[in-house]
């Protein structure tokens, strides 16, 4: 995990409170685990993994530390603004599309995403 301790403290550095890492090779390259369907949130409070019961346990299993999210969980949006509770997020702008941008700043409207 001395890669995410690494990124924690770019973001630190940066005055970027949260990242939402979108490409797999992010995942795989920080974590080990990747998973095209899996999107990552890391915060000062941990690392999150949005992703569905399909992949849960794999995700527990490869990545013990991690907190899991389930996008299809009727508390979602409330999970996720909780886990997130930032007001700068750092964001894979060449890998989220347009789209996926637009749907992060509807769930979290006062957050500014910046790119990293």
């Amino acid at each position: 995990m001395i890669r995410l301790r690494g990124f924690q403290k770019f973001l630190t550095q940066n005055k970027i409170n949260a990242a939402y890492l979108t490409a797999p090779i992010t995942h795989r390259y920080l974590t080990g685990y990747s998973d095209i369907d899996s999107r990552m949130m890391m915060t000062p409070h941990g690392l999150f993994v949005i992703t569905d019961a399909r992949s849960a346990e794999q995700v527990s299993r490869a990545i013990p530390d991690a907190k899991i999210i389930d996008p299809t969980h009727p508390d979602f949006k409330e999970k996720f603004r909780a886990a997130v509770n930032s007001r700068r997020i750092g964001i894979e702008a060449e890998h989220l599309t347009i789209a996926g941008r637009d749907r992060l700043q509807k769930l979290l409207p006062k957050v500014s995403l910046v790119p990293i």
